[in-house]
């Protein structure tokens, strides 16, 4: 009896204890939902999102599942509307962006070059960044700041 209760508390916490590279599909309605109740106009979404924001989280093209960043990627968005975006401290792309008018409170970001962290819908919620382009390349990316 307690070689299978030992068993079974094993596998219990083994299975509790596995940590998933995605965040719920609901995680994700929340920070849009917390991001529409800003109300951001372009002049704010411009300002928030000058500064140094640094890649956590792609969404996996067709699936509902993230996976977490494997490599040192930051994006710098700039008053001027120009952006660099380095890996391992590398300037890796640099160029401007514009922010694009959708409907009250959906705005996105378009690039002048086509990268897979940069563009798509713009929600903020916190300190973070989520760019919603999955309607488009399939990916979205979740940044902090």
């Amino acid at each position: 009896m307690r070689p299978a209760i030992i068993l079974y508390i094993s596998l219990l916490s083994g299975f509790t204890s596995c940590k998933k590279d995605k965040p719920a599909k609901s995680e994700l309605q929340a920070m849009i939902a917390c991001s529409m109740t800003k109300k951001l106009d372009s002049t704010a979404i411009t300002a928030t999102l000058n500064g140094s924001w640094i890649w956590k989280k792609q969404s996996i093209a067709n699936t509902s599942e993230f996976r977490n960043a494997d490599k040192d990627i930051k994006v710098t968005f700039n008053a001027d509307s120009t952006f660099s975006l380095t890996e391992n401290s590398n300037i890796t792309m640099h160029g401007t962006w514009k922010l694009i008018y959708h409907r009250e409170n959906e705005y996105s970001i378009r690039t002048d070059q086509y990268n897979q962290y940069v563009g798509g819908f713009v929600y903020f919620c916190d300190n973070q960044l989520l760019l919603v382009n999955s309607f488009v390349d399939g990916v979205d990316n979740l940044f902090e700041k």
